[in-house]
């Protein structure tokens, strides 16, 4: 969000998920985020950003890629990935995108099929995304 402002491409992939409880910060109305019609979760939770890096701690969701079938695609970025990207955090959250990947990651999700995305993906990240389905970071965490 940029000035008060949901760009068209996070509403198109907004559209595609179904959450539970949905997290805003001081600076969003979450009327507006109701007032969009893609979810109809339990709650709206304003974070409180005092207390993530006390309560937000757990384990590294690549520990739990064994639930999935080894033919279920992980994303990683390649060395070229343009930085910084808008919508990075998005994509890093729910995708595992991030530029800092570590070895510990790659080997975990080595029995995986394996996307490497390079910086001619960029403009077609979305699309790359609903074509493979890969395995996302929040259906992981369903396992903990």
């Amino acid at each position: 969000m940029e000035n008060g402002i949901i760009s068209e491409g996070y509403k198109e992939i907004l559209k595609y998920y179904d959450p539970d409880i949905v997290f805003y910060d001081q600076n969003v109305d979450p009327q507006m985020i109701k007032d969009l019609g893609f979810f109809n979760p339990e709650q709206y939770c304003l974070l409180d950003y005092s207390k993530i890096n006390q309560e937000l701690t757990g384990v590294n969701v690549y520990h739990l890629l064994s639930k999935f079938p080894n033919n279920r695609k992980v994303m990683h970025l390649s060395e070229d990935w343009p930085e910084p990207v808008k919508s990075a955090s998005f994509y890093e959250l729910n995708f595992g995108l991030n530029q800092n990947i570590y070895y510990e990651e790659v080997h975990l999700s080595s029995q995986h099929a394996q996307l490497f995305l390079s910086k001619a993906d960029l403009a077609n990240l979305s699309q790359i995304i609903v074509e493979n389905k890969p395995i996302n970071m929040a259906s992981l965490c369903r396992f903990i």
